[in-house]
């Protein structure tokens, strides 16, 4: 049985380090205004990082490239699309005196294990760096190196494995969806608006894991990286209208998922 409870405002002191992950179906030159808006304001008593999908898709709006579309043509697409994107989001800050920094990350470089040591303490000391002088971290993966993220996840886990190395607070991913849902092929599917550790197994079981011509994640990649993030996760619909604005004032619908050391 999946209990719900009422959250504390996300206002609260206690997010203090906030990563928002941007889903490639969220993407537009007004969201990204935007998200710019509302994190430049949130930016001045928090810490933001924002990881950003959306380079192979604004690679693809810019040429359309010959070739097969194999890994290596969205490959292509990405190391187009990249540097596009970031002159949108440089733009966007600007316009509120807002410094960002872009960062390419493989799944090596938040990975704990020996053999990538130097690389992961290099990597958090960078971020540590950045949020300490007041500069908002936009990351992507490196999708020219990184085959299996292009194939497999949207950036969901690597805004996990993110938010695990930082200790973030909050992980907040822009979705095309309000939620996770049960029974959600039903005329009288309900929003489920909280979910505890112990119940990610069974949730999963409620979901359906499609995956769009823009995004390679899909419900049970963001479920996923809730389970691994290590911090609150929340999933909303990115797509509409002030989502960042109103998660802060609680004003939203979504799935807020629990860490294992809040379970009651």
């Amino acid at each position: 049985m999946i209990v719900f409870l009422v959250e504390s405002e996300f206002s609260s002191s206690s997010y203090k380090r906030i990563i928002i992950k941007i889903g490639s179906d969220v993407i537009t030159d007004q969201k990204i205004e935007e998200v710019a808006r509302d994190c430049s304001k949130l930016a001045k008593e928090k810490e933001i990082i924002i990881v950003s999908s959306g380079a192979i898709k604004t690679g693809k709006g810019i040429i359309s490239l010959k070739g097969e579309e194999d890994i290596h043509q969205k490959q292509a697409y990405a190391a187009i699309g990249q540097p596009y994107l970031m002159s949108k989001y440089n733009a966007a800050f600007n316009r509120y005196n807002q410094p960002i920094a872009q960062n390419l990350f493989t799944r090596q470089d938040v990975n704990q294990d020996d053999g990538f040591r130097n690389r992961y303490h290099n990597t958090v000391n960078t971020l540590e760096r950045l949020l300490s002088n007041s500069v908002i971290p936009i990351i992507n993966e490196n999708d020219t190196t990184a085959v299996e993220e292009i194939r497999f996840g949207d950036n969901d886990t690597l805004s996990a494995l993110v938010s695990n190395a930082m200790s973030a607070d909050l992980l907040i991913f822009l979705s095309n969806v309000d939620g996770v849902y049960r029974s959600y092929h039903s005329k009288h599917r309900q929003l489920i608006p909280i979910v505890y550790r112990d119940q990610i197994e069974e949730v999963k079981q409620h979901c359906v894991d499609e995956k769009t011509e823009n995004g390679s994640g899909g419900m049970i990649s963001k479920i996923n990286a809730a389970e691994i993030s290590g911090c609150y996760s929340l999933i909303v619909n990115g797509n509409n209208k002030d989502a960042i604005r109103n998660i802060f004032t609680n004003n939203y619908r979504g799935t807020l998922f629990v860490p294992e050391q809040n379970i009651y």
